[in-house]
C-alpha cells in the first residue's frame, strides 16, 4: 500500500477538518426557485456574507438591470429581517437604476 492517502480518504479528513473551524451557519435567503437554489451552496444567498453581481456589458441597461436585481433581494431580505441595508455602488450604475429604484424599495428603506 502507498504512503499516499486515498482520495477519499484524505477528503473526508479534509472536510472533517474544515467543519472543525468553519463559522457557525447564517441565514440564508432562498430564491424559491429549485433551479437557482439547489446550484447554491446553502440553498440560497448567505445573509452577512460578501457577494458581487456584475453586468453582462457595461451599458447603462445591463448596469440597471444588475442594479435592480440587488435592490430586489435587497428589499427582500431587510423586510424579512427588520434590518437596514448598507448600498455602495458605482455613481453610473445609480443614476441609471434611480428613478426605477425610488418606486420599488418600501419607504422605511429610503
Amino acid at each position: 500500500m502507498s504512503a499516499n492517502p486515498q482520495p477519499d480518504d484524505a477528503l473526508a479528513r479534509l472536510r472533517e477538518e474544515l467543519g472543525a473551524v468553519r463559522a457557525p451557519k447564517l441565514a440564508v435567503l432562498p430564491f424559491g426557485i429549485d433551479a437557482i437554489d439547489t446550484r447554491l451552496a446553502e440553498g440560497g444567498l448567505v445573509l452577512g456574507g460578501l457577494h458581487e453581481v456584475l453586468p453582462a456589458t457595461p451599458t447603462l441597461t445591463d448596469d440597471a438591470a444588475a442594479t435592480l436585481f440587488w435592490v430586489g433581494i435587497a428589499a427582500r431580505a431587510a423586510a424579512r429581517s427588520g434590518r437596514r441595508v448598507l448600498w455602495a455602488l458605482r455613481p453610473r450604475a445609480l443614476a441609471s437604476a434611480w428613478p426605477i429604484c425610488r418606486t420599488t424599495i418600501p419607504t422605511s428603506m429610503r
